[in-house]
Order: structure tokens, then C-alpha cells, then sequence
């Protein structure tokens, strides 16, 4: 594995360098960084919902939409984001990445531990999120480290679903959020590079990967392409004639369908899940067919649908389809 010095804050050229090592490099890389005030949102969520769009425009808050699933997490120069880009294998899981965090934190005498599908707590409030995207046989993992943050424009640039509150048994999403400032004695930059250097030591990391003319040239043009470009970033979303929720272990699940003559002729479905295929190749399956239970269980019959919703069984899925709303 090498390491990135990344001093830039424009979280387009951040998700564009991910991108780029992910699926044009072979190597196994870890980044630390910054951004500059941004809601991050996952891949399968509805922009509308999750991102208070005009608060952001006026306050000057950037909107990216990530290759990852997962939920929305609004991040800025007081915080810091990681990456590692890896060959897939056993050691792939959200618990495994996040270990380096969290021993290097306890070194620091910080109460903190891996919880739920991908949090990490310090003495019980939440100070990182985590998520993934797989490509072939790699994975990209990023995390948030909450080292401190604006609260107010925190609070304001965020729309969660209620329902996540409720599933949490929390009231908001500043109820469960703390701070890393408050446990230790070191400042943004002295906690900087202890991080960076305390990962490096429990990986062995050596040498550092530079980024060549050539390298930069095809991560800009990735970023124009996709994380610049609001097609990408505000999404689908298109109008549909039916709109309900699930909630699951895996995730808070939002649907759009539309049934025209019996047929479901378009299905949208977001939220905070993750998944290591696309969704919309779940949803291409599903698309044009009879809206009968014994026509989208034939349908989904050699289906994983867990591969596009982790933690999903087809059952779920087919339930939530077709219970009364």
C-alpha cells in the first residue's frame, strides 16, 4: 500500500482522484483530506429529500454525490475525510478499514468503537460514517472524521428522513454528533499528521504514490465528466406515481413506482442502503413486468438481491413491493 499527500480541498477532484486509482491504477492507496463546506451524498439517495439545496447555494455549501451508498454527511475544513482503495478479500469489511481510526484514537485515550452497519462512536456520539464501493475485485472504503464542525450549518444543509431519527431512537441529527476537539489536546494539524502517520506505521506504509501529469490529466477529465456535472450530482429523481418508505436493518429504502396497465412500467428505488452493484440494474430487472406477486417473484427467483441492498433478503424486498400502503 502507498499513501497520497492530498493538501486540495475541492471534494470533485477528491471523489475524480477515487475514482481514477480505483478503476485505471493497480495500486492499493490511503488518502487523508479535507473539503471545502459540502453536503456529501450517497449514490442511491434522492437529492431533494436528504439536501436543503437553497440554505446550501446561499451559504456557499458545495452538493457532491459519491460513488458510495449510504447517507448524507455535510463536511468542511474542520473535519477530514479518508480513503483506501484495495484489492477485495477478507479483510474487506467496514470494520476492518475502520480499525486504524479507532486504535489510533484509543492511543489518544478517546472512548471509541465500531458500531451498527458503519458508525464509529466516541463515548457514545458519532464521529465518523463509513461507506463503500466495489469495482471488479477492488474497494474503494472513505470515512468521515468529525474533528469539529460548524453545528448550525451542519444542522441546516442536512434534510434527513424522520424515519431515521426514529429508527435510531434519536430526535436529530445533532443529538447523536460529537466532536474529537473536545477529548484530546491537539489542534487540526498536529491531529493531522498523528493520523496520517499512525495509519501508515499499522500498515507498513512506505512509499508515497505522485501524481504525474499524466495521472491528473485523467482524474480532471473524470471530474468534469461526473462529480462536476449535475447530471450526476443531482440525480434521477423522476416523477412517479406511487412514493413510500421502508425501513430495514440495512437501510431506510425509498421508493417510486409506476403501474401502467397492470405493469410496473418504471420503478425508482434510494436511501442510505449500500450495495456493491448498482441499483439500477436491480431496477432495469424489475422494469415491464406484471405487478403480481407471482410474476416479481419469478422475476427476482435468481436474484441476489442483497448484492444491490446489503443486508436485504429477496423476501423483504418483494414484501415491500407489494404491502398495502
Amino acid at each position: 500500500m502507498k499513501w497520497i499527500e492530498n493538501y486540495s480541498m475541492n471534494p470533485a477532484f477528491h471523489h475524480a482522484l477515487e475514482e481514477y486509482l480505483l478503476k485505471e491504477t493497480e495500486e492499493e492507496i490511503f488518502i487523508l483530506w479535507r473539503n471545502h463546506p459540502t453536503v456529501l451524498i450517497g449514490r442511491n439517495q434522492n437529492i431533494y429529500r436528504e439536501v436543503n439545496l437553497s440554505f446550501c447555494q446561499d451559504h456557499g455549501i458545495q452538493v457532491i454525490r459519491r460513488l458510495s451508498g449510504g447517507g448524507a454527511i455535510y463536511t468542511s475544513p474542520l473535519s477530514f475525510q479518508y480513503s483506501f482503495i484495495t484489492n477485495e478479500g477478507e479483510q474487506s469489511s467496514f470494520e476492518a478499514f475502520a480499525k486504524p481510526v479507532i486504535k489510533a484514537l484509543k492511543a489518544l485515550d478517546c472512548p471509541c468503537e465500531f458500531t451498527g452497519r458503519n458508525d464509529i462512536l466516541l463515548d457514545g456520539k458519532k464521529i465518523s460514517g463509513n461507506a463503500q464501493y466495489h469495482f471488479q475485485n477492488k474497494v474503494l472504503h472513505h470515512g468521515s472524521i468529525l474533528f469539529d464542525a460548524n453545528l448550525e450549518e451542519m444542522k441546516e444543509s442536512l434534510k434527513p428522513n424522520p424515519a431515521k431519527f426514529k429508527k435510531k431512537n434519536i430526535d436529530s441529527v445533532l443529538s447523536r454528533i460529537g466532536l474529537i476537539k473536545d477529548y484530546i489536546s491537539m489542534d487540526l494539524y498536529e491531529f493531522r499528521r498523528y493520523l496520517i502517520e499512525y495509519v501508515k506505521d499499522y500498515h507498513q506504509i512506505e512509499a508515497r504514490y505522485l501524481l504525474d501529469s499524466s495521472d491528473l490529466q485523467r482524474i480532471f477529465e473524470i471530474q468534469k465528466e461526473r462529480f462536476d456535472n449535475p447530471k450526476w450530482n443531482y440525480g434521477r429523481n423522476p416523477k412517479t406515481k406511487m412514493e413510500f418508505t421502508r425501513i430495514h436493518t440495512c437501510g431506510i429504502l425509498e421508493f417510486g413506482i409506476e403501474i401502467r396497465d397492470g405493469f410496473l412500467d418504471n420503478i425508482v428505488i434510494e436511501g442510505d442502503f449500500f450495495g456493491e452493484k448498482p441499483i439500477e440494474e436491480l431496477e432495469d430487472h424489475l422494469r415491464q413486468r406484471a405487478y403480481t406477486p407471482a410474476i416479481l417473484e419469478e422475476c427476482l427467483e435468481n436474484i441476489d438481491v442483497s448484492k444491490y441492498i446489503k443486508g436485504l433478503r429477496k423476501e423483504e424486498l418483494l414484501r415491500d413491493l407489494l404491502i398495502e400502503r
